[in-house]
């Protein structure tokens, strides 16, 4: 596999044409697009702020596989900025792009679910409460309470 990478006019372009209409791109493409831009930045091929421009739309995103992509990417940012002063500031950021994935999929699971939501919805509970995102910890406490209760009903 080989990455692609742009000049910072075409990310510019990309990154608006997210923000404008992200369904307007394949949904692979898209996360190809994210897993190629946090790859060239780790490499040190791309510059982070281009890197982030182009999460911007996250909020608005729905499918898995971007999401796949782009929480991967921000796992690595995570795990170099948490004991620096710059991780208040990404933690707030990357809370503003999951809580529109965690209100629309919440934490309860429903029977029209696909597998893919399951998956999603998984993540979006990790990374809202990761985040901070306090209706999240309050359901994930809830959960936690009612097995506790119950441990033979099943998973918290």
């Amino acid at each position: 596999m080989f990455r692609v990478n742009y000049d910072k006019k075409n990310w510019a372009l990309i990154a608006e044409q997210l923000n404008k209409d992200h369904t307007s791109i394949h949904v692979i493409n898209r996360a190809q697009i994210l897993d190629d831009a946090f790859n060239l930045a780790k490499a040190g091929q791309l510059d982070y702020d281009i890197v982030l421009g182009l999460t911007s739309y996250l909020a608005r995103e729905t499918e898995y596989i971007p999401w796949a992509a782009a929480l991967s990417g921000l796992s690595y940012i995570s795990r170099m900025l948490k004991r620096s002063p710059a991780y208040g500031d990404f933690r707030r950021y990357t809370l503003g792009l999951v809580t529109g994935l965690y209100t629309r999929l919440g934490s309860v699971p429903l029977a029209t679910d696909t597998h893919m939501d399951t998956k999603l919805r998984s993540k979006a509970i990790s990374w809202a409460c990761s985040m901070g995102h306090k209706e999240c910890k309050k359901d994930a406490v809830k959960a936690w309470s009612q097995w506790m209760d119950n441990p033979e009903d099943g998973n918290p």
